[in-house]
């Protein structure tokens, strides 16, 4: 037998354990989270392979992994791969476990298979588990030994003895990483395929101490999103905010630093906006929402209060042909569907009536929204699809109550960068008076009167995230696919921290002294320390990349630090192709992983408490293993 090495960098030296020591401040009392006992729950994720081999590593002497149809009646099933001479090739997966534990059963589908008449094979089941140092075996089970041909499919079933429950118990308590494999041997080359893999333990599940709240996005089955306020242990959940229509989402959410208010980003109310998506903010306390980029907002003008005129004018076609083309213009009961633009140098007139008049000698903006196919490589040919494409026309309108305005000729133009000005990532000042995000790759702030400006200027393209450090001195990190970079509020490009593809950082949050950040990869999360450089891998989820998979976003995003600086909620993608999950991490003890949410129907997640007073000696000790640099 051969006995298998996890290839993790984690778990290659060092102690699997971070411990935060805080000296000389304030903290509010935390609220203690009850205790969940349970019977027969499920601890494999993604077991069934709906989502590929997500939650699935892979390691051994030569061979893969992949999800094939093998015409089973739950396809798709894992296929672990071994070839190449004599070796081994297995699956592995770390399962994070409840505080005590009672019992448990291990159970799976299998079928060894081989077109090799030479091949001898085995397969066989393993815990094992890394305390920091080394990797040690926990138990095994020799499901089959000696076998040649194809078995077909057979089922293995294993009800835990209390000798293995103390086993898996003490790991536990000794903080040790445990891990699950499935491993097929051969002298040539084995197929083994796996299915409904699964771990039902009995037990209690204590949750640390937390405090503050949470607030998150919620799909329901109607498919209305709303956001969610819970505690950190996601009992107690309370919608603050529903959207309105189903098929709408969101697009990131942040507590203001109060906790009374919760900015979020969303496309609710598009086509009635120069944004596809707008920044909202809503209080907690009653729901009231507003817009703030681009108000007044579509709920604010239908509540009346305003008096309404009527615009009519001329378009200009400067773009050519269109496949559907709407006219907004600012405070209109609804966007006018109806214009053709016809072709290039063609023009057509146009009515909208029940224009909300905004007050004297204000301009109120018109909007294009358009689909069409342009030439994007300058070939003749069209080949880039701009479907729901925005345009902003240069020309005001002052709309007058109980009169006609003529707006005159206003061209459009299009675009061949097909631009669908998505506000996304909201993200609050540290004195809550502003509220920063990012439209396609630009960041933007805007004040609680509407006014949009530049936090920074920079000339890197593509900013994916950007914020205020917590501490308040004006320091913004933001990332772009060329790293990450440290500026100020009103300055320029700023420093890199980080360059290259040394990185990949899709989201991050700030730890509470802005010493340094959580972010996710898109499919891990890690820590970064700003004043050393130094770089720890904090989950290892094993989540893969596949077209198919794409429109659920990235596999882990939205870290969300504690306001302690002890754990991280974070979204993250099923299992199971409709949505995705909030977890939390145990920062002190990185083998605390824990479920929030269950029913994948939750998105993004922001953690609100009250900050703990900085006196400048805030000091973290970080013991487990750096990755990098």
């Amino acid at each position: 037998m051969w006995g298998p090495h996890i290839p993790w960098k984690r778990l290659t030296t060092g102690v699997g354990l971070l411990v935060l020591l805080f000296f000389g401040m304030t903290t509010t009392r935390a609220r203690a989270m009850p205790e969940d006992a349970f019977t027969d729950r499920e601890f494999v994720r993604n077991g069934t392979f709906d989502v590929k081999f997500d939650d699935w590593g892979a390691g051994g002497t030569s061979g893969w992994l992949e999800t094939q149809n093998v015409g089973a009646a739950t396809d798709p099933v894992l296929a672990i791969v071994q070839m190449g001479g004599q070796g081994n090739q297995y699956a592995w997966q770390q399962i994070y476990l409840p505080t005590r534990i009672t019992g448990g059963r291990l159970s799976l589908d299998y079928r060894l298979s081989t077109v090799n008449p030479g091949s001898v094979g085995a397969f066989s089941v393993h815990l094992y588990q890394f305390d920091g140092r080394q990797t040690t075996p926990l138990m095994a089970w020799a499901v089959l030994s000696n076998v040649s041909g194809d078995t077909g499919w057979r089922t293995f079933q294993h009800t835990l003895t209390p000798s293995e429950v103390g086993k898996l118990q003490a790991a536990r308590d000794r903080g040790s990483f445990v891990y699950l494999i499935l491993q097929v041997q051969s002298n040539l080359e084995y197929t083994a395929y796996v299915d409904n893999v699964s771990l039902r333990l009995s037990g209690t599940m204590v949750y640390p101490d937390m405090s503050g709240r949470l607030a998150f996005g919620h799909v329901d089955d109607r498919g209305h999103t709303s956001i969610v306020v819970a505690r950190p242990d996601g009992s107690a959940p309370r919608p603050v905010w529903t959207a309105p229509d189903a098929g709408s989402t969101v697009f990131g959410l942040a507590w203001r630093p109060d906790g009374e208010a919760i900015a979020f980003a969303s496309n609710h109310e598009f086509p009635y906006s120069r944004f596809r998506s707008d920044i909202f903010s809503v209080r907690v306390s009653d729901g009231r929402t507003r817009r703030l980029t681009h108000p007044p907002g579509r709920a604010e003008i239908q509540a009346g209060g305003y008096g309404k005129g009527t615009v009519t004018g001329r378009i200009y076609n400067n773009f050519g042909p269109v496949t559907a083309f709407i006219i907004y213009i600012q405070g209109a009961d609804q966007p006018l569907g109806s214009v053709n633009p016809g072709q290039r140098g063609d023009s057509v007139s146009f009515t909208l009536p029940n224009v909300a008049d905004l007050g004297p000698n204000v301009g109120q903006y018109i909007t294009f929204v358009w689909s069409g196919r342009v030439d994007s490589n300058g070939d003749g040919v069209p080949d880039k699809d701009c479907t729901g494409s925005l345009s902003h026309a240069g020309a005001l309108v002052d709309v007058r109550a109980g009169q006609t305005v003529d707006v005159g000729t206003i061209t459009f133009d299009g675009d061949a960068s097909c631009k669908k000005y998505e506000a996304s990532y909201p993200v609050w000042r540290p004195d809550g008076r502003r509220v920063g995000f990012v439209v396609d790759g630009v960041p933007g702030v805007v004040d609680d009167r509407g006014r949009l400006d530049f936090p920074f200027d920079t000339d890197v393209a593509g900013v994916v995230r950007w914020a205020w450090s917590p501490t308040g001195d004006g320091t913004i990190l933001y990332t772009a696919p060329t790293g990450l970079y440290r500026t100020r509020e009103g300055g320029g490009r700023g420093t890199p921290v980080v360059q290259g593809g040394m990185l990949s950082i899709q989201d991050f949050d700030w730890m509470p002294d802005g010493s340094g950040i959580v972010y996710s990869d898109g499919k891990d999360l890690f820590y970064l320390d700003l004043g050393t450089g130094r770089r720890v891998q904090l989950t290892a989820l094993n989540l893969h990349d596949d077209p198919a998979l794409a429109p659920l976003g990235a596999a882990v995003r939205s870290p969300a630090v504690s306001p302690d600086g002890k754990f991280v909620a974070f979204d993250r993608r099923g299992p199971g192709r409709l949505g995705r999950t909030i977890w939390v991490i145990n920062l002190q003890n990185l083998a605390e992983m824990w479920p929030v949410t269950t029913d994948h129907r939750s998105l993004y997640v922001d953690w609100w408490g009250p900050t703990p007073v900085q006196r400048g000696n805030y000091r973290q000790y970080v013991g487990f293993v750096t990755v990098g640099r």
